[in-house]
């Protein structure tokens, strides 16, 4: 993200606490957004086009039940 960007986001909303620590806040989620990115661009039909790509029955589990 940019510097002018960060600082414009700033005026209208709060750092979260600790302050000290929004940097790495933000490298952090930069880091898991090009790396979501990156698995999105290589499977882009996801986990089921990737199991039933290799001949295999896609396992699909609810978890909602512990939500």
């Amino acid at each position: 993200m940019g510097k002018q960007y960060v600082k414009a986001y700033f005026e209208h909303f709060q750092k979260s606490e600790p302050e000290e620590d929004q940097d790495d806040r933000n490298a952090l989620y930069c880091l898991c957004t090009d790396v979501m990115r990156y698995f999105v661009d290589k499977f882009p039909e996801g986990y089921e086009g990737w199991a039933k790509e290799r001949g295999e029955e896609p396992v699909i589990r609810n978890y909602s039940k512990f939500f």
